[in-house]
């Protein structure tokens, strides 16, 4: 088959930090509340906007766009990822980043990387800048696939004619349900549902 769009998860894949929401919690200092979060989330005891909201609640009340997007303006593009999204898109391929970290970071690692594509979960923000404690919760980390759909829709491409990076256990489902499915890295919980495992993104070019 010939695949379409290559979609990267964006946290320990496009950048070298593992997840902005932690980054946010180190800053803030409530990394306690986070894990708690997480376990519940873990369990089924609460939904993915409800962990988002309740994150969010553990900032307080001077959580601003400003502080936010200062906190993540600090990040590292992974190793050679210009390189090759461009490269890609020279050979034809759409790219997109599909990722349930912070649409603040994901816009701007789009557009250093010349991404158009972006789809990430977005925080809401009053007239002054400051957190509303709402969300517009876009992508389960579980079912990253199923975010896809509107995009697929725009550009008339199916699940079959993707391919999917990713680096860890949440990008499971987007890997089994995407044409051809690779896991960067150790391949942490994805080596049985991946047809690929790579080391590093540089060897999607001797695939693609």
């Amino acid at each position: 088959m010939r695949y379409r769009l290559v979609v990267f998860d964006m946290d320990g894949t496009l950048v070298e930090e593992r997840s902005s929401w932690w980054k946010m919690h180190e800053y803030f200092g409530t990394t306690e509340g986070a894990v708690t979060n997480a376990e519940d989330f873990g369990r089924g005891v609460i939904d993915y906007e409800q962990w988002m909201i309740r994150d969010l609640a553990l900032w307080g009340a001077d959580a601003s766009i400003n502080v936010i997007d200062k906190v993540l303006s600090n990040y590292t593009l992974a190793k050679n990822s210009k390189l090759v999204v461009k490269e890609l898109q020279k050979r034809g391929y759409e790219t997109a980043i599909a990722t349930s970290g912070l649409k603040v970071l994901a816009d701007r690692v789009g557009k250093d990387l010349g991404i158009r594509h972006v789809v990430a979960n977005e925080l809401l923000f009053d007239d002054e800048g400051y957190l509303t404690g709402e969300v517009v919760a876009s992508v389960d980390p579980r079912k990253k696939h199923e975010a896809l759909n509107p995009l697929l829709e725009l550009l008339g491409v199916s699940l079959r004619e993707c391919v999917a990076v990713g680096d860890s256990s949440y990008d499971r489902e987007i890997l089994r349900n995407c044409g051809l499915g690779i896991a960067l890295g150790s391949g942490e919980g994805l080596r049985d549902v991946a047809q690929v495992v790579i080391e590093e993104l540089i060897e999607l070019l001797r695939i693609l």
